[in-house]
């Protein structure tokens, strides 16, 4: 297989189809510097991040859409993978790049953030997300100052529930009629905009549709392989160029 790190980053370090990801350059370390923050259709990342908390709720999906911060995947504008990864898309040159919400800051993801790229997901894995390793890609966001404002717009602007199985005690529980737990206000009562993607599968083919992506060649890699990642991120990637 040809080396995909030197083919498109230009370096020396080589995937392993076999193993887990442990490269310290990642497969998406030339997405930095391909995030304009002078591509917001009004003003600068600030403006945006300013006016953040003046827009209502249920508006920011739009509100981000049209300064240019997300974008949409072939007419689709979010989704929530198992209920508990609410995602959207960056706008990257007019590319949509997935970026999710974690759910359980897992792996020792950094407490500032709350979302991170990824590339798809690998369903014969349990729907794993197909992303890189904690300590040298996603807290750091591959190097790429864009992607980490990004995420700070993203974090603050849908800083609400978005995870669809959280319950909560009932405190006005009646064992006769009511249930000990209720469902939490989540994402449901605050994204009423856009078009929903409505499971990993089909955000896969949407993905795999746009980019080519051969999602059966992923899914015949090894479980959690750079190999997977690779797959994906390659085709996303080259959009980018």
């Amino acid at each position: 297989m040809e080396d995909f790190n030197k083919k498109i980053l230009g370096v020396t370090t080589k995937f392993d189809s076999n193993k887990k990801i442990e490269n310290k350059v990642d497969v998406v370390s030339n997405i930095v510097n391909k995030f304009d923050k002078k591509s917001y259709s009004t003003g600068s990342f600030e403006f945006v991040l300013n006016q953040i908390d003046s827009v209502p709720k249920k508006e920011r999906v739009q509100f981000l859409k049209e300064k240019g911060v997300i974008t949409d995947l072939e007419g689709f504008d979010w989704g929530c993978l198992g209920g508990d990864r609410f995602y959207v898309f960056a706008n990257i040159q007019g590319s949509p790049v997935p970026m999710y919400r974690t759910s359980a800051r897992t792996e020792g993801k950094r407490e500032d953030r709350n979302f991170f790229p990824f590339f798809g997901v690998q369903e014969s894995n349990q729907n794993w997300l197909l992303k890189s390793d904690v300590e040298t890609g996603s807290n750091n966001f591959y190097g790429s100052q864009e992607l980490d404002d990004l995420s700070r717009i993203l974090t603050k602007a849908f800083d609400f529930n978005t995870d669809r199985l959280q319950k909560v005690v009932n405190d006005n529980y009646d064992p006769e009629k009511d249930k000990p737990f209720e469902k939490m206000i989540d994402v449901d009562n605050f994204v009423p905009e856009g078009v929903e993607i409505v499971s990993a599968n089909d955000l896969n083919q949407l993905l795999a549709k746009k980019f080519d992506i051969d999602f059966n060649e992923v899914n015949k890699s090894p479980a959690y392989s750079s190999g997977a990642v690779e797959l994906s991120a390659n085709k996303i990637l080259s959009s980018l160029e």
